[in-house]
């Protein structure tokens, strides 16, 4: 009778593990299809040229985007870092 109690209740945890994992995958995961990735995707931002340039166009791609100002000491000391990673990495466009 213990066996059947224990098998019974692994079954139960195992059956709330699943509906938990398939619960938080479709509720927290990240997608782009949701409001503020598409409002992000169709707009338009300037390149370092002061280009417009369509942020749909780098959808489904690794994007950085990086806001900052001038004012903002944190802001300014990652500024080197990024360079070096930019230069250092060739995949990466600017």
């Amino acid at each position: 009778m213990t066996n059947f109690k224990f098998l019974f209740l692994i079954i139960i945890i195992g059956f709330i593990s699943g509906f938990a994992g398939l619960y938080l995958s479709k509720n927290l995961s990240p997608s782009l299809n949701n409001p503020q990735t598409s409002i992000f995707f169709n707009s338009v931002s300037k390149d370092l040229n002061n280009n417009n340039v369509s942020l749909s166009k780098y959808k489904n791609k690794w994007l950085l985007v990086n806001f900052w100002a001038t004012w903002c000491a944190p802001c300014r000391e990652e500024i080197p870092e990024l360079n070096e990673l930019a230069n250092t990495n060739k995949k990466i466009q600017r």
